[in-house]
């Protein structure tokens, strides 16, 4: 009788974590795949607070739900260790000091707003309030304590980015299918039937009227929305499935071209986005150039990372052969929007030799990765970490020389990123650096020794600048400033600065134990490398819950893969 009842809650004990796996699960496919396609029926103009609304809902449910189960098996006094989740006789998995620095910075935010004045904490100035910060802060917690990372789910994410990014691709070579950017509702049309606002500007508050842009210079693409929020999303998915692409092993032959596209359809997607996508074309850059240890460490990485660069080199030259093409059409394109006319006037075409050297580098590239892959046997791991690490290191200060020579040449084109970083380097940050970055972040940095501790509450930047300095940036930019376009001045002045110590302990909680054994975990490696890039693209842009889930998403895998890594389990099915 004995032996049955403990076979009974053993059953019992299993059911349920099969359970709160297949919860874990649903929840990593909804944010991952389907969040993002999510189009609101108000198309653009509704689109934050609409998407922000679904993603709280999506999280409190699962969170509830999983609450619920837990408190099921204490009722039922069948105490759930959660020991055998992912192994047998797991050990008890306590609070990592990462986990308890988030526990702290929610905490934290929690009282700024409380104390705040402002009634806009909870949701948001920018929908990115209190409660959208507690829902980050869950979905990490749902994903690191309980999903259990499969191949299955990954490719049903990259599914869905190719999707994503085919939608904006087509949008910019004129096919806009799901018709996006048509904006005709009646409350946004004059009396004769004329609309009021174009696509770019849907919804906002503009004193000119734009009606006449085109699908070269849209400023919202795909189901994402502003240019902006495409480049975080496509820094992240850029170098997420290019090391997916380069670490797997699977026996499922599709597995690799899926990987391979949904990188370089992204890839293609932030290079059609213009100048609103600097900051996510840097931070793959320089997340591409940090894990070169990672890349060459491996034979099948180092190869298959010459392939995807030969497939970016292309992109690069169907892009550019594009927008000459259309260029030297101009004056035979009488129907073409205002907007693309200036576009393509102020493009410069290529010159003949960059293309000639860019595709030799691509067939170079191609070649090379092929012969590593399926010509050569064997590969000094060891000795090509430390190659690695020395070219990582030959390439930044290499870089850091280039800029500081290169950048004098360019001291009368203001405008010029090559000389800003050269004036950067040198403690010059004049307003106009960096589409107006400097302005805002000199401004946030000299409010926060007026509320340091807590902050002026959760998403409130807006008023933590006084009145006189949001006039002066509508008067020299024609904006007010609603985000810092920078999270961690953005939580320092919103939240405090031991929110941000807090939130800076978490971070290296996750990735100063990831340094080392990324080498042997593949998904950490993956995940940690697609986290990394939006963590520099996120020195520059702003965030919103359209597309930050996916990052603390990233951050749960990790965590996830950390304790696994500790406990001798490799639950990924390769």
């Amino acid at each position: 009788m004995g032996q049955k009842q403990q076979f009974r809650k053993n059953e019992s004990m299993e059911s349920s974590g099969s359970f709160l796996r297949f919860v874990s699960v649903v929840f990593f496919v909804g944010i991952t795949a389907l969040y993002p396609l999510y189009m609101p029926l108000g198309r653009y103009w509704t689109m934050t607070e609409n998407k922000k609304d679904l993603f709280v809902k999506f999280t409190i449910i699962t969170a509830l739900v999983i609450l619920a189960t837990l408190f099921y098996l204490l009722k039922q006094k069948k105490r759930f260790y959660v020991k055998n989740y992912f192994i047998t006789d797991e050990p008890v998995r306590r609070l990592s000091v990462a986990e308890w620095a988030i526990a702290g910075f929610i905490l934290w935010a929690f009282i700024s707003a409380l104390l705040s004045p402002y009634s806009d904490v909870w949701g948001g100035f920018r929908h990115e309030g209190f409660f959208p910060l507690l829902c980050y802060v869950l979905t990490f917690f749902i994903i690191a304590r309980f999903y259990m990372p499969k191949e299955l789910h990954f490719v049903i994410f990259a599914g869905s980015a190719i999707i994503l990014a085919l939608i904006g691709i087509l949008q910019f070579f004129g096919h806009d299918f799901l018709n996006l950017f048509p904006y005709t509702a009646s409350v946004f049309t004059t009396a004769g039937g004329s609309a009021v606002y174009g696509p770019v500007t849907a919804g906002y508050p503009v004193v000119e009227v734009f009606t006449d842009y085109g699908p070269l210079s849209e400023y919202f693409r795909t189901t994402l929305g502003n240019l902006n929020i495409v480049a975080a999303y496509c820094s992240f998915t850029t170098v997420l499935f290019t090391a997916l692409f380069m670490i797997t092993k699977s026996n499922r032959k599709f597995v690799y071209p899926v990987y391979l596209a949904a990188s370089m359809t992204s890839f293609m997607l932030i290079l059609i986005a213009g100048d609103g996508a600097d900051g996510g074309r840097l931070a793959i850059m320089v997340a591409m150039l940090l894990l070169i240890p990672y890349w060459v460490s491996d034979r099948h990485r180092f190869g298959r990372i010459c392939i995807t660069l030969s497939g970016w080199c292309l992109m690069y030259l169907w892009y550019n052969s594009y927008l000459s093409s259309m260029r030297n059409k101009i004056d035979t394109s009488p129907n073409l929007a205002a907007n693309d006319r200036i576009f393509l006037e102020n493009f410069t075409p290529r010159s003949s030799a960059l293309f000639g050297i860019v595709g030799v580098t691509a067939l170079v590239l191609l070649v090379l990765g092929l012969g590593v892959i399926f010509l050569l046997k064997k590969w000094a791991e060891k000795p090509m970490k430390i190659v690695g690490i020395s070219l990582l290191v030959f390439i930044f200060a290499g870089g850091l020389l280039f800029v500081e020579i290169a950048g004098r040449h360019f001291s009368e084109q203001p405008d010029n990123l090559i000389w800003q970083a050269r004036e950067v380097m040198h403690g010059n940050l004049d307003d106009d650096f960096g589409s107006s970055r400097g302005f805002v972040w000199k401004r946030g940095l000299s409010v926060i020794p007026e509320n340091p501790v807590f902050g002026t509450g959760p998403d409130t930047f807006y008023y933590a600048l006084s009145p006189e300095t949001q006039e002066e940036a509508k008067a020299a930019y024609g904006v007010s400033f609603d985000k810092a376009h920078n999270t961690f001045l953005q939580i320092a002045v919103c939240l405090g600065i031991p929110a941000l110590l807090a939130y800076l302990v978490f971070l290296g909680g996750l990735f100063i134990p990831a340094i080392k054994r990324a080498f042997n975990r593949p998904i950490l490696l993956a995940f940690g490398a697609g986290a990394l890039s939006y963590i520099i693209q996120s020195f520059f842009c702003v965030e919103v819950p359209i597309v930050s889930p996916l990052f603390w998403v990233a951050l749960g895998v990790m965590a996830g893969e950390i304790w696994r890594e500790r406990i001798g389990c490799d639950v990924f099915d390769f």
